[in-house]
């Protein structure tokens, strides 16, 4: 849509020299963006356990990296993958940020215009007027021309030839060979998510003599599209995320489509475009107009913070006595001379709070991961540091937290989750500790008592184990089967060995009845399902009515007939083509959200069935890739 045969260099006006540049048309050269080379490489110990790692290239000399956690343990189970956390190198990147010229914009004194920087030049756009397009060939930028009167396309040299640096997340994949042999890979981490392992032409290491590095062949990485951000006015931001852009406005998060967005100021709102469904448009997004300050990351943070601890420090339950000796000693690292908050517990509440001088934790909170979210609390009140409750200081100081306390959890994807889901976080925690001493006693309390199962992990984590992970998907795409307590799922390829078949699936109660409704998000044969599969007698009309959290109710025929699942039969009612119904669940979801079905007999209108499935981690299950990608 807004792709040029020549590029024109440094049209917008340059406001770092001359206040106008001469043009100088060229024509567009398809230069290869840079790459990045590593290799991976393993050592034995004594013992039969391994040290594994990590070499990039740098100037073309070979730079190591040795993960945290990198030993694979003696007992490690033949061909069982497992994988190091994670380790960042850093990458030739184009960044470039967009803002205004008028910071202080008010009702009174709207924006003036948008300013682009690269390196150390800025560019102002003219005419109020910036079109942003990620396509193949990066980032392309237009404005108006001299005379407002068409759009002009810029491509500056910082885009084509970055001079900036950025950063490849990744972790290394090891698995024991039966041969005695190791196996070696690669993931990047993409969008908040491990990508699909990648493996060089030669990734078997085998006869390793003790403490003695072997590498692989070399590995090319794909290069890093230009990273862009930017602040329209305070509480709206812009990102780029997985080829499109994310606009947050006041807590909010709007994507662009098609990597398109169009800026017009108008008086003092701004108005922002983007393409239309099949590209082949524009459509309106949003209008962004002054605002107030709150904490509009209550909820997202929420959400946000259960999915990185969930499975780790949220299984960790403490007593007050516990959680107090946590708080003690964490505290006496930044403040070693100053008292730390209380720890209380509180049966009149059931979530928590936090203030330099104490800590209440309600009857839900009472697990290790809420001692450390109220501690950031207590720790940035101590400080005077200025944020709205769950703003860009809190975050950056709870993970933090996590990467110096609790390296259980994966900080490099948490914080590329959080920018995928337009969360602001700090570029660093406004407080650093002074000392190390906590570590010993988190090491007491949660590795050393037997009582604490569900630390073991941790306590691996402070060892520099390994993590052990069954679903790395050599192929892309995940295959195999599994389930918990809430969900069950599976993917297989189909006959011919093409296409993967995936579902998950949760139960919720009938109400009318007692008996169980069943609720499946699936992909077959390219497109997105929806089912839910009722254990009852009667045939179901084809009407259904639903709702997504505390949204309207919907009103749609749907098919229905009969299914089975094992070997009981249900009653079945169903959407065949789901896409915008299970991106609206997704949605809800991040936020804990629900989804309400009701159908009714057949015959009888006033026989009717209700069901209300929860949706907080529906879309968290191994097979969630596979979903993502189907009907693309």
């Amino acid at each position: 849509m807004f792709r040029r045969v020549i590029a024109i260099v440094l049209l917008l006006a340059c406001t770092a020299g001359a206040a106008n540049v001469a043009l100088r048309v060229s024509p567009v050269n398809a230069q290869e963006p840079p790459t990045a080379e590593v290799r991976l490489g393993a050592r034995a110990f004594g013992g039969g356990s391994f040290s594994i790692g990590l070499q990039h290239r740098v100037d073309g000399d070979w730079r190591t990296v040795t993960p945290t956690r990198h030993i694979l343990p003696r007992s490690a189970n033949t061909n069982q993958w497992h994988t190091t956390s994670a380790v960042a190198i850093d990458v030739p990147q184009a960044n470039v940020e967009v803002g205004l010229r008028n910071r202080t914009w008010t009702d009174e004194a709207g924006p003036e215009q948008f300013t682009v920087t690269l390196g150390d030049t800025r560019y102002r756009a003219r005419c109020g007027r910036l079109i942003l397009a990620l396509n193949d060939d990066g980032l392309e930028m237009q404005t108006g021309s001299r005379n407002c009167e068409e759009i002009v396309t810029v491509r500056p040299a910082e885009l084509t030839d970055p001079t900036d640096v950025g950063a490849q997340v990744l972790r290394v994949a090891a698995r024991q060979l039966s041969n005695v042999g190791i196996e070696l890979g690669l993931q990047r981490l993409v969008d908040g998510r491990w990508e699909a392992l990648r493996q060089p032409a030669r990734p078997v290491l085998s006869g390793l003599p003790r403490n003695v590095w072997r590498y692989t062949s070399v590995l090319e990485l794909p290069a890093l599209s230009a990273d862009i951000v930017g602040e329209l006015r305070r509480g709206a931001s812009i990102m780029t995320r997985d080829g499109d852009f994310d606009i947050e406005v006041d807590g909010r998060v709007y994507r662009s489509q098609c990597g398109v967005l169009d800026l017009r100021i108008l008086v003092e709102q701004i108005l922002v475009d983007t393409a239309t469904e099949g590209c082949l448009g524009s459509a309106p997004l949003l209008t962004i107009c002054p605002t107030s300050h709150c904490d509009v990351q209550q909820n997202a943070v929420y959400a946000w913070e259960s999915r990185q601890i969930g499975a780790s420090l949220n299984l960790i339950a403490v007593t007050r006595s516990e959680a107090q000796a946590v708080v003690n000693a964490i505290y006496a690292d930044f403040y070693p001379l100053s008292t730390a908050p209380t720890v209380s517990f509180s049966g009149e509440q059931s979530h928590g709070h936090a203030d330099r001088y104490g800590i209440v934790l309600g009857t839900n909170v009472r697990y290790l991961g809420a001692v450390v979210h109220e501690l950031a609390h207590a720790l940035i009140d101590g400080s005077f540091v200025r944020d709205p409750g769950h703003g860009r200081a809190f975050t950056s100081m709870l993970l933090y937290l996590w990467e110096r306390y609790f390296q259980v959890v994966d900080v490099e994807a948490a914080r590329d989750d959080a920018d995928r889901l337009g969360i602001e976080v700090g570029s660093q925690a406004p407080l650093r500790a002074k000392y190390r001493e906590a570590d010993h006693v988190i090491g007491q309390l949660f590795c050393e008592q037997p009582h604490h199962r569900n630390s073991l992990d941790l306590c691996d984590a402070a060892s520099g184990a390994m993590s052990e992970r069954l679903d790395v998907a050599v192929s892309g795409s995940y295959t195999g089967w599994g389930g918990n307590d809430n969900f069950r799922w599976a993917a297989h390829a189909d006959d011919e060995g093409g296409a993967l078949r995936s579902y998950v699936a949760t139960d919720a109660v009938i109400g009318q009845t007692g008996s169980i409704a069943r609720l499946t998000v699936r992909c077959e044969d390219d497109q997105l399902e929806m089912n839910v599969y009722w254990d009852v007698e009667r045939d179901l009309d084809w009407t259904i009515l639903y709702r997504i959290d505390n949204g309207a109710v919907q009103n749609e025929e749907w098919i229905s007939g009969w299914g089975t699942w094992g070997d009981t039969e249900y009653k079945w009612t169903g959407r065949e083509d789901a896409s915008d119904l299970i991106s609206q669940m997704a949605w809800a979801a991040q936020t804990g959200g629900s989804f309400t079905v009701q159908s009714h007999a057949q015959d009888n209108p006033s026989e009717v069935y209700t069901a209300t499935f929860d949706l907080d981690g529906l879309f968290d299950t191994p097979v969630q890739p596979n979903l993502a990608r189907c009907g693309r």
